[in-house]
């Protein structure tokens, strides 16, 4: 079966999102686990066991949309790049995306890729 995968992350926690067609299949939280930035660090100082673990929950996506707030998406994105290829090669987008509720972040990735998969 073919899956989509929206991530949701920031720099204390990662949402993983995994969708069909029509739903919502599967949701997976992954947190920094003590590793949380303090006041005034850099948000690219994110750990990397917790990138690693974000990117095994990437590993059997087919299409991949990164998203979140400030610049820890795209922190998750150069990591796969350099590190995780094999996931890298799925990425389909890297999205600016405000706190939101998790409905509202299924939601938007839904239509993100109803939008995309007629691209793809």
């Amino acid at each position: 079966m073919t899956y989509h995968v929206c991530v949701w992350i920031d720099g204390t926690e990662a949402r993983v999102f995994q969708l069909n067609a029509h739903e919502l299949v599967h949701r997976k939280v992954i947190e920094t686990k003590g590793a949380e930035r303090r006041p005034g660090q850099d948000e690219t100082a994110v750990n990397e066991p917790f990138l690693h673990a974000v990117a095994n929950e990437l590993v059997a996506a087919s299409a991949i949309l990164i998203a979140g707030p400030g610049t820890t998406k795209t922190v998750l994105h150069h990591f796969l790049q350099t590190r995780r290829p094999d996931v890298a090669e799925h990425v389909w987008d890297v999205k600016p995306m405000d706190y939101l509720s998790e409905p509202q972040i299924v939601a938007e990735a839904q239509h993100y890729f109803r939008l995309a998969d007629r691209v793809h």
